[in-house]
């Protein structure tokens, strides 16, 4: 078919038209497709939180002393008055006895002077950290008795990693270490060097003979399609990666994701609440794969 000269730009705006298209299509299928991942791990993981908190709502046995009934309190002085006997017992005056002319055995409440031994008393040493949590702000409020938490607000991956060294040799008692790094990176839009600089960070982490533990990216609420997307690319990215390089994975991004009661007003750092939910996921993952990695 011969077409005339006008015609033939129009053909091929149209073929580089359908080919964009196709492309377009293709990278919505693909995006759907990841949602749908993410959204039926997420449903698994708060069934499993679900569980958990189940199982540890547990009440322990009242073991408050009862107070003495010698005394009572005045309500508008909180003055304890006790009575005649508890007055005489705490002035060391003998209570009174029935008379009587024969001689009786000392009272029970006679007791006998002795000498007290001086002994030593030595205060239990603090314990030890066994969890280092490193990060940006994200995990600010991310705090645990047996863990000592230290946020770098601002951080990149490389920052952290410059930081890594020194912090454990600090603290050599915490033998699994749990980082969560890689927000602040994500405004660059250059996903492919923020994959080489976590490759980095990998390949130092996997000397340091520790159980380690990488935190995933949490999704944003309100922040744009873009920032969304890259860190919903991030999360699967990281998830294949610590499998090749031997590393525990946190996920966070099903376990947060469209729960807005859990992020403070700026829609991209977790509230208190967010932060115990954080911090109970990393709880729960922590213990359950390391018993997957032995």
């Amino acid at each position: 078919m011969v077409l005339c000269v006008d015609c033939n730009p129009t053909l091929t705006q149209l073929k580089a038209d359908i080919s964009h298209l196709q492309d377009a299509l293709k990278e919505r299928d693909k995006l759907i497709l990841e949602l749908l991942s993410v959204a039926t791990a997420r449903s698994k993981h708060l069934s499993l939180l679900s569980h958990a908190d189940n199982t540890s709502l547990s009440c322990p046995p009242d073991t408050t002393a009862t107070a003495p009934d010698n005394y009572t309190t005045i309500p508008w002085t909180g003055e304890e008055t006790h009575s005649p006997e508890g007055r005489r017992s705490c002035q060391g005056v003998k209570p009174k006895s029935p008379a009587c002319s024969t001689p009786s055995v000392p009272e029970s409440w006679v007791q006998a002077k002795s000498r007290r031994r001086i002994t030593s008393s030595t205060e239990p040493a603090p314990q030890l950290p066994s969890v280092l949590i490193v990060g940006d702000s994200i995990i600010r409020d991310v705090r645990s008795s047996k863990a000592v938490t230290h946020c770098f607000p601002g951080a990149k991956v490389n920052d952290i990693l410059t930081e890594l060294p020194s912090l454990m040799a600090k603290f050599p008692s915490a033998r699994k270490v749990v980082l969560h790094v890689g927000t602040n990176d994500i405004p660059r839009q250059q996903l492919e060097l923020l994959k080489e600089d976590f490759k980095r960070l990998f390949n130092y982490l996997q000397r340091t003979e520790r159980e380690v533990f990488i935190s995933g990216p949490l999704p944003t609420v309100g922040r744009g399609c873009g920032r969304f997307s890259r860190l919903l690319q991030i999360h699967m990215w990281l998830q294949s990666q610590c499998r090749s390089f031997g590393l525990g994975f946190i996920g966070n991004f099903n376990l947060l994701w469209e729960r807005s009661s859990f992020f403070k007003c700026d829609g991209l750092h977790p509230n208190r609440g967010g932060s115990r939910t954080l911090l109970q996921n990393v709880k729960i993952l922590t213990s359950s794969l390391m018993k997957t990695l032995t």
